[in-house]
């Protein structure tokens, strides 16, 4: 027996749910992982290469995104996209533990520009 493809409006709530789970998990991993006492911040820059990851998303989103038209490759670009923002805040969990926080912060601000706002526009109206 063939299932029938999934409607526009379920695949946009798997987008949405998608992105709200790598959102509140990243918070939930950062609440249990992250070092209660971190070591005192040096005066290195070094730290900033965790960052990387969140600005490769950054470019997912805002370059490669808008250009696609189909779900199909969407979906997969948008979970990168994620997961490489996320890997910031696990680099400073391990890596960079006196910068913690500001490369969470990182991390939520490049998660959250992935809400799939656009995914309206990737499915055309039911006739």
């Amino acid at each position: 027996m063939d299932t029938p493809p999934p409607s526009a409006a379920q695949q946009k709530l798997v987008m949405w749910v998608l992105w709200a789970a790598f959102l509140i998990g990243v918070c939930v991993q950062y609440h249990f992982l992250h070092a209660k006492n971190p070591p005192a911040a040096d005066a290195s820059a070094l730290w900033l290469v965790g960052a990387v990851p969140v600005v490769a998303s950054v470019i997912i989103r805002w370059n490669v995104l808008p250009r696609l038209k189909s779900p199909t490759q969407t979906l997969p670009l948008m979970i990168v996209g994620i997961a490489l923002a996320e890997g910031s805040a696990f680099i400073g969990m391990f890596v960079f533990p006196a910068h913690q926080w500001e490369l969470f912060i990182a991390a939520l601000v490049g998660i959250a520009q992935h809400a799939p706002v656009y995914a309206s526009a990737l499915f055309p109206p039911a006739p």
